[in-house]
């Protein structure tokens, strides 16, 4: 009994690190970049105003609804700077369009898949301060705030209307 216990929690837990975004992976290593990952099960049990952001409002959300949330934030220049820039070319790769072969009775098929559906829900430029959110497929919300002294990026799978959206960062 206790190796299918073990066996369930070892594949849990390669499960939840799989859903980690390759971004999230990656930047959530390097040194000045704040970072959690939560699961629907860890959420309702977090202290969300205990978030060192000033500028992030995240205990508005209403967390019956957020699968997941991966958040990275960075103060320090350096470290804004990398986590921008992956920012920037995790979105640049996504618009693609790419090319994929696939055997059928006709013969070899090629297909043109076009690039993410990323809709754009809202921007906002108002001085050093720029707002994104952007919104792929039904569910993944990606969250960008950008100014001079911190960049933050909220990546979710979530069921939230987008008048709600607007709550988190704090205007």
């Amino acid at each position: 009994m206790k190796k299918i216990a073990f066996f369930v929690c070892a594949l849990v837990a390669s499960l939840t690190a799989q859903a980690q975004s390759e971004l999230y992976n990656k930047m959530s290593q390097v040194s000045g970049v704040e970072s959690f990952y939560y699961t629907q099960d860890m959420i309702r049990n977090t202290d969300w105003k205990s978030i060192d952001n000033p500028d992030i409002n995240l205990s508005s959300l209403f967390w019956g609804r957020v699968n997941s949330l991966e958040y990275l934030s960075a103060t320090k220049g350096r470290a804004i700077r990398k986590l921008r820039k992956a920012q920037e070319e995790r979105l640049e790769e996504e618009q693609k369009d790419s090319w994929v072969e696939s055997r059928s009775a006709q013969g070899i098929v090629r297909e043109k898949i076009l690039g993410s559906d990323n809709k754009v829900l809202m921007q906002i430029n108002k001085g050093d301060r720029k707002i994104s959110v952007y919104k792929k497929g039904s569910r993944d919300y990606t969250l960008v705030y950008d100014n001079k002294d911190r960049y933050t990026l909220i990546r979710m799978q979530a069921d939230i209307p987008q008048y709600q959206l607007k709550e988190i960062f704090i205007q």
